[in-house]
């Protein structure tokens, strides 16, 4: 997941073509075979301390890659991560194959405490390998201060 900042400046307008080299951040697995990134969204802020964060998915069915989502806080600071040092990791409910292919989507404060909170979809968990039509679940994560 590469996190880019400052593509646009109010004199000059959008950057205009930008390649991952331009990133201010890549977050990765320190292992291959996860399909880390499968999706990425800012969710808001839901540890409350005035910055966005970011939470990235896996799309990973075999078993020794289990794609479990992550919750990273902003800032992100400039250069390379392994996603270890995720401030979370989601790992579902304990079937084979718990997180195949995940969306994630901002839902702002849900539930008005005053932080932001975040849906994961995981479209396949009911059936362990993936299988369309298969049925899925759909988690409402609350934010929480630090």
């Amino acid at each position: 997941v590469h996190v880019f900042t400052e593509l646009h400046d109010s004199a000059t307008g959008w950057a205009g073509t930008v390649g991952t080299t331009d990133a201010h951040a890549t977050l990765a697995p320190a292992f291959t075979l996860q399909y880390f990134g499968w999706d990425a969204a800012g969710v808001g802020d839901v540890d409350g301390d005035g910055v966005g964060d970011l939470v990235a998915t896996h799309g990973s069915h075999i078993a020794a890659t289990k794609g479990s989502p992550v919750l990273v806080y902003g800032p992100i600071a400039a250069g390379s991560h392994d996603i270890a040092g995720a401030e979370a990791t989601f790992t579902g409910d304990g079937t084979t194959y718990p997180w195949h292919a995940a969306n994630v989507n901002p839902v702002g404060d849900h539930n008005g405490d005053g932080l932001d909170d975040f849906l994961v979809g995981n479209p396949n968990v009911a059936t362990g390998y993936p299988t369309y039509g298969g049925g899925g679940t759909l988690y409402l994560y609350h934010g929480a201060h630090n």
